[in-house]
């Protein structure tokens, strides 16, 4: 978290605290109104965006780290694909989100 820059860290707190995203229902893991939290959170874009951004600046000797707190040994060269792959997956995740949301949208048009 200490290469993050300041401001994606403010938003990112921000919307930890239920400044931001879009608003949850009890399918989210929250009341109507409350940031999602939990798996729910995966289904809002903007939180997506915002693992996503995290995701793209740890290095792969934090992703060892915290394997290591889940007691779980990482190799140099699987840490790395972490870091490589994880912020791009998040990316096409959020994406099939943005085109699930337009896609009702349509729908809904007609």
């Amino acid at each position: 978290m200490e290469n993050m820059p300041p401001e994606q860290l403010e938003a990112m707190m921000k919307m930890r605290q239920g400044g931001g995203g879009g608003g949850g229902d009890e399918s989210s893991g929250g009341a109507a109104g409350a940031p999602p939290t939990g798996m729910g959170a995966m289904s809002d874009p903007d939180t997506v965006k915002m693992a996503e951004g995290f995701l793209g600046s740890v290095k792969p000797k934090d992703v060892q780290a915290m394997a290591k707190t889940q007691g779980i040994e990482l190799k140099d060269s699987h840490a790395e694909m972490v870091v490589k792959w994880i912020p791009r997956l998040l990316w096409v995740w959020r994406k099939v989100l943005e085109a699930k949301k337009f896609g009702s949208y349509l729908m809904f048009t007609r």
